[in-house]
């Protein structure tokens, strides 16, 4: 019960101890075969990075390759993917750890499931104190992968991305001619790629999600994106609500649309930003316009900000 896949890292002026303690929670799984592991610079330019990099390339199964370019944390995986040529891919950030076991759930998975293009499992935010909380903020404790596999398959499970995503990077793992079929990483997007990739993915697979924590993603350090580019994950919304594909779904994306833009608008007001408040407001208007009560709400907003303004 093997599974042929390859791990694929990008990085971008990541810290060392971080590339250092990823590829260490690879190295510590249980699993039949052991993965291909490819980290991909994005033209990193700090030198503790570069260091962590040509040291890790002289360990066995990893490979070290240079973007042609630097394109993003989509584009740097897409070019990894274009380097191999496993029937599985798996995307990691690069300062983010693996639980012990989470290739060995993928392995049986995949061979109790033959059909499965899309496998997951979750993931809780792991805090700089030591402290670990799943998504809703109840507290977790550290444990090992239990052999009971709680298994959910979320048919077609476009609506559930728009309202919550239950996955990220380092939660997944893909076949390739899934990936294939959707195109990868849209390297158009700095921010948002993941989302986007991960929807086009719920409207042409099943995904295979089970109840076991498989990832723990650093919070609370310093972001690779400032928080700034990270507002612009708007626009990806905005772009598959106008994409004809997904149609069907542009109601529970406008109700995305109008909460995230209120967000950021309410943001932009605590940090003085009032063209950029009233954008995010009128934005949030305009989504919430067949609900009288969400439209209101927004366009008070919206005339706020052009007070504060003047």
């Amino acid at each position: 019960m093997s599974m042929d896949l390859t791990v694929i890292i990008p990085v971008f002026n990541t810290p060392a101890r971080y590339i250092s303690s990823a590829l260490k929670s690879i190295f510590q799984q249980q699993a039949a075969s052991a993965p291909n592991i490819v980290f991909v610079d994005d033209h990193s330019t700090d030198e503790e990075t570069l260091a962590a990099l040509s040291k890790i390339a002289t360990e066995s199964r990893v490979e070290v390759l240079t973007n042609a370019g630097m394109k993003g944390p989509g584009g740097a995986r897409n070019f990894g993917v274009s380097k191999t040529t496993t029937d599985w891919l798996f995307f990691l950030d690069a300062d983010d750890l693996l639980v012990p076991g989470a290739f060995a759930l993928f392995e049986r998975s995949a061979h109790d499931n033959p059909d499965a293009h899309w496998i997951s499992g979750q993931f809780v935010n792991w805090y700089p104190d030591g402290h670990y909380e799943y998504l809703d903020g109840k507290p977790y404790s550290p444990e090992p992968i239990s052999d009971c596999f709680q298994l959910e398959i979320l048919h077609r499970p476009v609506k559930q991305f728009i309202s919550l995503t239950p996955i990220t990077q380092g939660t997944y793992c893909l076949r390739r001619n899934l990936y294939d079929r959707i195109g990868g990483f849209d390297e158009s997007y700095m921010v948002g790629e993941d989302w986007l990739m991960w929807m086009k993915c719920a409207r042409e697979a099943d995904l295979y999600l089970y109840a076991q924590v498989v990832l723990h993603q650093r919070r609370g350090h310093t972001s690779l994106m400032s928080s700034q580019i990270a507002d612009l994950r708007y626009k990806v919304y905005l772009d598959v609500y106008r994409d004809v594909r997904f149609r069907a779904w542009r109601k529970p994306l406008r109700w995305r649309i109008y909460r995230l833009c209120g967000k950021l608008a309410e943001n932009n007001i605590q940090q003085s930003k009032w063209c950029d408040a009233a954008s995010m407001a009128w934005l949030s208007a305009k989504a919430g316009r067949n609900d009288f009560k969400r439209w209101s709400k927004a366009l008070i907003l919206y005339l706020k900000c052009i007070w504060l303004r003047t």
